[in-house]
């Protein structure tokens, strides 16, 4: 039985198998020279063969399945699920947050919990999700951010239609150039950087699309943070509670600069 034919694992030592009975494969008979060559590998091969057709079978889409992560590839990562079965993680499929590198999350020898998601080619092909077992934002984001709402949130991209801003993991929301500011932005560039901590308001949610549209602006179109912004949330609680007394500001004042704002805004229009 020639090395190469002793076993599929090759770092294997052929004087371990010393005094053991294997099953062999008769691969070569040369009565003349009265040789004959065995191969054990091709016993393997076909254990192996058969063991892996065994689990295909019992595989199917949403199992959940533990494994182990094999190697890293710049679209994903590959996970050894056993048996022979090895599936591909998509970097999409990793985590409810954006991922853009799979090293960042995931390391070779790293134990994990993946469902699957998709089988083709009879098994040789295997599609790994992490973050469908991750509890979905948009189950519940009509409650979480109803329109109007302000809140904080983190810029991820920025580009040169506006900025998407994570509100929480997995969820994101487009901040479109127009809604920067008071002041036309030309580049999203120029007032805003990945990582940066802002304050949006929410302007409308689609579920469906699984789109969120957000504005810096509040419905007065007024910067939100800015003095106008809180003059005009002043005037609101004033007209909410007429009777309320005094609020520490002078109304007839902020009423009269809004007056002037719209009066400079429609000579601006004509």
């Amino acid at each position: 039985m020639p090395a190469s034919q002793v076993s599929l694992d090759r770092d294997l030592d052929p004087s371990s198998l010393l005094g053991q009975t294997l099953v062999c494969e008769v691969i070569e008979i040369d009565r003349g020279r009265r040789r004959c060559i065995l191969s054990r590998r091709r016993v393997e091969e076909g254990e192996r063969s058969h063991a892996l057709q065994e689990s295909i079978g019992k595989l199917h889409t949403d199992m959940i399945l533990k494994g182990k992560v094999t190697r890293i590839e710049s679209f994903g990562a590959f996970v050894d699920l056993g048996n022979g079965l090895e599936g591909l993680l998509h970097v999409s499929n990793i985590s409810r947050r954006r991922v853009e590198n799979p090293a960042d999350v995931l390391a070779p020898g790293q134990q994990v919990e993946v469902k699957v998601l998709e089988i083709k080619d009879g098994g040789r092909r295997i599609g790994l999700g992490m973050k469908q077992l991750e509890p979905d934002p948009w189950d519940q984001v009509h409650s979480s951010y109803p329109a109007n709402r302000q809140v904080s949130g983190t810029v991820t991209r920025v580009m040169d239609f506006g900025a998407f801003v994570e509100l929480e993991p997995g969820l994101e929301g487009l901040l479109h150039v127009s809604q920067l500011g008071t002041e036309r932005v030309r580049r999203p560039s120029d007032t805003l950087q990945q990582g940066e901590q802002i304050t949006v308001r929410i302007v409308s949610v689609d579920p469906g699309a699984r789109r969120i549209a957000l504005s810096r602006l509040d419905p007065r179109g007024a910067l939100i943070g800015s003095e106008d912004a809180v003059d005009a949330d002043v005037i609101e609680e004033a007209l909410a509670k007429p009777d309320s007394g005094s609020l520490g500001t002078n109304l007839g004042s902020l009423f009269k600069k809004a007056m002037q704002q719209g009066e400079q805004g429609s000579d601006d229009g004509q």
